[in-house]
């Protein structure tokens, strides 16, 4: 099974056509909004590393989102997005536009590999006072 190399939750990203590396902006950790709020344009990010026996596998990689425990999205519960290759390496990125935000709290994004918990990115999310 491929093994998860990192996970993170940012506001965008640039991939360089020349060289493949990619580039994070905005990482995600404290958001301070009015309530209710939103997230105009997130990406979480992963990467896998897989070996050369799984090359030409299919895998599924799930991302959930949750804020204090309950699910934001529902359809996020499902936001599942397939893929096979043939490399050593392998980059997710799973889009989410205007995700709203009704109350502070944890807002926990969890990514799984075939229905198997990896990983988890939380951001705080906090109401925004007379003095932010």
């Amino acid at each position: 099974m491929p093994r998860l190399e990192y996970f993170v939750v940012s506001e965008g990203l640039s991939v360089d056509q020349r060289t493949n590396n990619v580039s994070l902006f905005g990482v995600c950790e404290e958001y301070k909004t009015t309530i209710p709020g939103f997230f105009a344009k997130l990406v979480a990010t992963s990467s896998w590393n897989i070996d050369p026996e799984e090359h030409g596998n299919d895998f599924q990689a799930t991302l959930r989102v949750k804020l204090n425990e309950e699910s934001v999205l529902p359809e996020l519960d499902n936001f599942k997005i397939n893929f096979t290759t043939d490399r050593d390496r392998h980059r997710i990125f799973h889009y989410i536009d205007n995700l709203k935000v009704m109350k502070p709290g944890n807002l926990v994004f969890e990514i799984l590999l075939d229905g198997k918990h990896q990983a988890y990115h939380t951001v705080t999310v906090r109401e925004r006072d007379e003095n932010d």
